[in-house]
């Protein structure tokens, strides 16, 4: 990169006041906090959280670095079709207030996979909170790893460097603060991110021409194709695919996910719980709009001069780190607002994916273990599981850091690998009382296994990831170094003597699969797996079944007896004696609450 295209002083100034602010926040909720040290305050908040905050620590955590610099690079490769993944979002949050939020609350529980136990076994509340862990530290790595790579684009920190350093301050102030300092942390980050993103985007778009000159570009270069409907499942983004994946990977996140979870359990009732994920609606969609204007910006920014191709810069997540140095030029100060805001991204993320490993830690592996262990061990113990998830994600982002990949089709095929099979099991759960802890097992298993084995034939048949066409025609030097040549696919690669592998047609129809579609096919085959399972070995015992543990599909009193019956599946309600869902027993069944 040229040496003109890099931070200033007023850059480095805005950027280091930003992670001197979020330090501050969780020193000032330590110390404010220092008299309530319980473990329901450290992870909950009391409780008592405004909705309106939650709502803007729901949105950060969800957006991240991934919408600010992955997005709009995904719309530069592949086109505005991959604004069909939003759509997932809105589904997925829609269901979380019809029947996720009103059932957690109900119940009362401090870690999501303590449903699992309650509806089903221990053994499925242990192999979801496992592979829980290992896709929350997954996506964290990716999370710190993409601002990193920000940061190293434009300043002479290595990435190793910038790694450990945003590891460092989202450990510090998580571990010091608690719940309370990642929300309010994602307040200030939230305005950061918005001024960042919203400053680059005008700059550019003013650099470009305006709107007319970005339609006209990107209706040239193919990227307005938004309405790229097609059914064939080995197209890698398209309407249909973009949007299974969306909302798989949403479902994940916002119903089966100990982040969001924690969130919706700091509100005191229900209909905040709701409000707050309603709310949480509004600041989405204004990152993934901004995140989609972008990309279609850049396109137009960069037609003919593709930096990638041109050996400006190493990775495509360094394209908008780029463009934001290059539109700044005259401005200072510009760049380091908007690489501050992607780090405010990834902040949220982090810090939120730090507190929410801590506390599932805690209570699905520590304190069945320890029952009697001290409320200030219990802190100190939280404190310390902060620290050690931090460096374990630090750890893994170095690893992430290796492959010259578009770090939106790493974070796909992480996910769809890990959200489908969780996501089933959630899902029959709540709305399949037929299906036992035998059953959902052998479904589990079998989901895993399919996700995996379509997974492991992409891997190894290294499908192409269908960009779109990019041009170097246009640049005026171009290092003698450096060859024109189509940048790496959108999946890892496995080295080493795979010819005959390669060859197999089989492997080759597997491995065709369109990653955005791994999350769906985990959900499918563990549904399947577990119904078949159920016709062979039989379920549950629907009139001994606890209605505590289901959701119906469409229940109220409108609805007429035999109606009622029929979406409850035969289910009775369990009631109190005022005629209210009955949720005592609860810590009978030997699940550990804090």
């Amino acid at each position: 990169m040229h040496k003109a295209d890099t931070f200033g002083a007023v850059d480095f100034v805005i950027f280091i006041g930003l992670f001197a602010l979020s330090t501050t926040v969780g020193a000032v909720f330590a110390y404010r906090d220092r008299k309530q040290q319980t473990t329901d305050n450290y992870y909950f908040g009391g409780r008592a959280v405004s909705p309106v905050l939650v709502a803007i620590s729901i949105a950060v955590s969800f957006v991240s670095a991934l919408t600010v610099i992955g997005f709009p690079t995904e719309v530069y490769y592949h086109g505005l079709v991959s604004a069909w993944y939003m759509v997932g979002f809105y589904i997925t949050s829609t269901m979380a207030v019809l029947y996720y939020v009103p059932l957690f609350h109900r119940l009362q529980i401090s870690s999501v996979y303590q449903y699992l136990e309650l509806r089903f076994h221990r053994y499925v509340r242990i192999a979801a909170s496992v592979l829980g862990i290992c896709s929350t530290t997954s996506f964290l790595a990716i999370a710190i790893y993409i601002p990193a790579l920000a940061l190293n684009a434009v300043t002479p920190l290595e990435l190793t460097w910038t790694i450990l350093l945003t590891s460092a301050v989202c450990t510090f102030y998580t571990a010091i603060g608690g719940i309370k300092a990642v929300l309010w942390a994602d307040a200030l980050q939230c305005v950061v991110m918005v001024a960042g993103v919203i400053s680059v985007l005008g700059a550019a778009l003013w650099s470009i021409g305006g709107f007319e000159v970005m339609r006209r570009t990107t209706a040239d270069g193919g990227r307005n194709n938004f309405l790229k409907f097609n059914m064939d499942p080995t197209v890698r983004s398209s309407a249909t695919t973009c949007m299974a994946g969306g909302a798989t990977i949403a479902s994940y996140e916002i119903l089966c996910n100990q982040i969001y979870i924690q969130r919706w359990l700091s509100c005191k009732s229900v209909a905040k719980s709701r409000k707050a994920v309603l709310l949480s609606i509004v600041p989405v969609s204004l990152f993934g709009f901004m995140a989609m204007i972008t990309g279609l910006v850049l396109f137009s920014y960069y037609e003919g001069c593709d930096p990638l191709h041109a050996g400006v810069i190493n990775k495509p997540d360094q394209l908008m780190p780029l463009l934001a140095i290059q539109v700044s030029r005259d401005l200072p100060g510009m760049a380091g607002l908007f690489v501050a805001a992607a780090f405010c991204g990834t902040m949220s993320t982090v810090s939120s994916g730090l507190n929410s490993l801590s506390a599932v830690f805690l209570i699905d592996f520590c304190l069945p273990h320890l029952p009697n262990l001290s409320n200030k061990k219990q802190m100190i113990l939280s404190k310390v599981l902060t620290v050690v998830f931090g460096a374990l994600v630090m750890t893994i982002a170095y690893i992430v850091s290796i492959p010259s990949t578009n770090v939106v089709g790493i974070t796909i095929a992480v996910y769809g690998f890990f959200a489908g099979p969780v996501v089933g099991v959630f899902t029959m759960g709540l709305f399949m009382p037929w299906i036992d802890s035998l059953c959902v097992s052998i479904g589990f298993a079998f989901g895993m296994l399919g996700v995996g084995l379509f997974a492991i034939a992409g891997m190894v048949t290294s499908q192409s990831a269908s960009e779109l066409p990019t041009s170097v025609e246009n640049c005026l030097q171009a290092a003698s170094n450096h060859s024109f040549t189509t940048s790496e696919p959108i999946m890892y690669t496995i080295t080493g003597t795979v010819e005959d592998l390669q060859s197999s047609s089989a492997l080759q129809f597997l491995g065709s699969l369109s990653p955005y579609l791994y999350g769906l096919l985990g959900i499918v085959c563990s549904i399947f797996g577990a119904n078949v399972s159920w016709l062979v070995f039989g379920g549950t015992d629907l009139e001994k079944f606890d209605g505590r543990f289901f959701t119906p599909l469409c229940d109220g009193p409108w609805l007429s007896v035999k109606w009622r019956r029929f979406f409850r599946c035969g289910v009775l309600e369990h009631v109190d004696e005022k005629g209210v869902s009955d949720t005592s027993g609860i810590a009978d069944k030997g699940v550990a609450k804090l």
